[in-house]
């Protein structure tokens, strides 16, 4: 039975969307080379499309080979052999759509024509993998071809889509979300134990948690996300997981456009100073980000106070060779333009570097989003620059400290700071050293969870220093 809708599909149609008031349009072409195109001249009534939904809906309840993943007042999602129908309606949608997604190839790892370096890594060492690219870009399809490479190769494999379109082989069992709730569509996979699962579509925090659940789990996992470049798709993670156990999760990303594979990616953690910064007490762990198939480092990943900092890696020092250097006098009265309330210091560290003391609440706006603003003032000043929280020294005109103390709860670390600081921002501080600032709730504690990377090292620097924990108003 040929239904109406398939009627309007050729082998080069991605997609047919049909609209009320509108005439009918499809996408032609392959994944990244496509036209929207129309495919009709008549404008279809509210009536003739809702026939064509009727249609659809009564083959689903009478044939095996279609069913409805997604069932909503207003909303259905349905996989009718290859093809992922969506029936929106008023008031979901203001008018009566329907619109078909169906893959237009379906290719194999070998047609790719990897290079041996990358298909030896997909082989034997890969097992955290995010296949990453822009809507439409082919990431589902390379997800499927690699899916049945494992498979050929003796694996058990199995996906997780949210709806099951990917077009794979017939060993591969496919797996909805159970009841909407990937967390328990995850715990069945872990009893399963396959050797590598594919997860179409890592969108919400949830899926993220999952897909780094199964692979810390020690299933290989082949992640599909959404992503407008390669970097992305990594710090997608970091407001997720602990960063240190990104390199845990993923090894490799590769880059989708047009269809075939762009960039890829490796992942690797290693202690060092990062680059840009020269003084030996900053080494901290880096997660290096590398250029799997020219064996370069690309970028750096690592945490900077409070924030997650990604610094590709060689941009400052290239922009800074034609600028000349300034006395630190004058880099002083630059500074002083430039930082908030003039509350800093600096010390010269090297023939091309200095050092910033900055009070902790203004190092994050001070170095930027991903280090642009600190890059382009050491493009300006022609240093490199290292940031330090500012510590109070003895001074009788500074408040004075209060002693704190702190209680470990299963998941939360509570600082007794006091009502007389509540609802105001203080830093903690161990002798003359600030070790850590943020704000009072209105109870007179600050909590922090205990998996945080801020709440562990806080614990160390007090079980390691001589002097107690204090606190005092910044």
């Amino acid at each position: 039975m040929t239904l109406t809708l398939e009627q309007f599909f050729d082998r080069h149609t991605m997609s047919v969307h049909l609209r009320e008031n509108l005439p009918p349009m499809a996408k032609r072409g392959r994944p990244g080379e496509w036209n929207l195109v129309p495919i009709g001249e008549k404008a279809f009534t509210f009536k003739e499309l809702a026939e064509i939904a009727d249609e659809i809906l009564d083959y689903v309840e009478t044939h095996d080979d279609a069913v409805i993943e997604d069932d909503w007042e207003q909303a259905r999602v349905i996989q009718l052999r290859d093809l992922r129908i969506v029936i929106t309606t008023y008031p979901f949608s203001n008018a009566l759509e329907i619109t078909a997604v169906k893959p237009t190839m379906q290719k194999s790892l070998e047609s790719y024509s990897l290079d041996p370096k990358l298909f030896d890594r997909l082989a034997k060492k890969a097992e955290g993998i995010l296949i990453s690219g822009s809507p439409g870009a082919g990431k589902s399809t390379f997800a499927a071809a690699v899916a049945d490479f494992y498979a050929s190769q003796g694996k058990i494999v199995k996906t997780i889509e949210k709806p099951r379109d990917l077009s794979v082989d017939e060993r591969i069992t496919q797996y909805q979300m159970l009841e909407d709730d990937p967390e328990k569509t995850g715990d069945i996979l872990l009893l399963m134990r396959p050797d590598y699962v594919i997860y179409d579509e890592v969108r919400k925090s949830r899926d993220f948690e999952v897909y780094s659940d199964l692979r810390l789990s020690g299933i290989g996992l082949v992640g599909v996300v959404h992503a407008t470049n390669p970097m992305d798709a990594i710090q997608r993670f970091v407001s997720r997981i602990d960063i240190g156990l990104i390199p845990s999760i993923i090894d490799t990303v590769i880059f989708i456009e047009r269809g075939e594979i762009s960039d890829v990616y490796s992942l690797q953690m290693t202690v060092k100073v990062p680059t840009g910064m020269v003084s030996g007490d900053l080494a901290r762990p880096v997660i290096v980000i590398s250029d799997f198939l020219k064996n370069k480092p690309r970028y750096e990943m690592f945490s900077f106070g409070e924030q997650v900092v990604l610094i590709p890696i060689g941009a400052a020092k290239g922009s800074r060779k034609s600028s000349k250097k300034l006395p630190l006098s004058e880099i002083k009265e630059e500074l002083a333009y430039i930082i908030e309330h003039n509350n800093f210091e600096v010390e010269q560290i090297g023939n091309s570097s200095i050092r910033i003391y900055l009070p902790r609440n203004q190092i994050s706006s001070f170095i930027g989003k991903n280090g642009s603003n600190i890059r382009e003032i050491e493009r300006m000043l022609s240093v490199s620059i290292d940031v330090e929280p500012r510590t109070y020294v003895n001074d009788a005109s500074l408040p004075q400290s209060k002693q704190v103390k702190i209680i470990e709860e299963k998941k939360n670390l509570i600082i007794l700071v006091g009502s007389d600081f509540a609802g105001k921002n203080v830093d903690l501080m161990i002798g003359p050293q600030t070790v850590f600032s943020g704000t009072v709730n209105f109870s007179g504690e600050i909590r922090l969870s205990k998996k945080k990377t801020t709440a562990k090292r806080l614990v160390k620097f007090v079980e390691n220093a001589d002097s107690p924990l204090t606190v005092i108003e910044r």
